[in-house]
């Protein structure tokens, strides 16, 4: 009967351990795919900004500086590229090299558990807190990067927006 009990909370400790590691598994990855659309933010603002930089100042060249839309023009111009610039800077924030948590520690997970003799069910559960502290610690940076993507679009869309009035006055002149 006693190892009957045992037999059946050392399987629930196997099986709570299982989802505390797919869940830091599901971690990484979604590391790695917020990674890949802070970079994406990146390199299409980029481009974005270089055209707009150099197309934008041609074109602001050739109005005529005596225009009464001369002024609105350049504050236009000049916002399309300040924000666009905040996206880009919002995206190297996302991007940055941070710091993760990783576990179990290799040798931690010698010195405290192979060498002291603890039981199966005892490392399962040990293990199983210090991957949730890691998940916990992990998901929080994760969302750091989120806000810094969001922000980065946000700067994007009035990038865009300004761009678009730009180019609308323009065709005005």
């Amino acid at each position: 009967m006693e190892d009957e009990k045992a037999g059946k909370t050392e399987k629930r400790d196997e099986f709570i351990y299982e989802l505390i590691a797919d869940r830091f598994r599901l971690e990484w990855a979604r590391t790695n795919d917020l990674d890949g659309k802070a970079s994406s933010v990146i390199g299409f603002v980029g481009i974005i900004l270089s055209l707009e930089a150099g197309l934008g100042g041609f074109l602001l060249k050739e109005t005529s500086r005596t225009s009464e839309c001369y002024v609105l023009l350049c504050f236009l111009f000049l916002l399309g590229l300040v924000f666009l610039m905040c996206s880009i800077l919002c995206g190297l924030k996302a991007y940055a090299v941070k710091t993760w948590s990783v576990v179990p520690d290799t040798e931690h997970l010698i010195e405290e558990y192979a060498k002291k003799d603890r039981s199966k069910s005892d490392i399962l559960i040990l293990v199983s807190t210090e991957i949730s502290a890691a998940v916990v610690k992990n998901a929080a940076t994760n969302d750091e990067k989120v806000g810094f993507i969001r922000q980065g679009f946000i700067f994007f869309v009035l990038g865009i927006g300004m761009t678009i009035l730009f180019i609308c006055c323009l065709l005005l002149v």
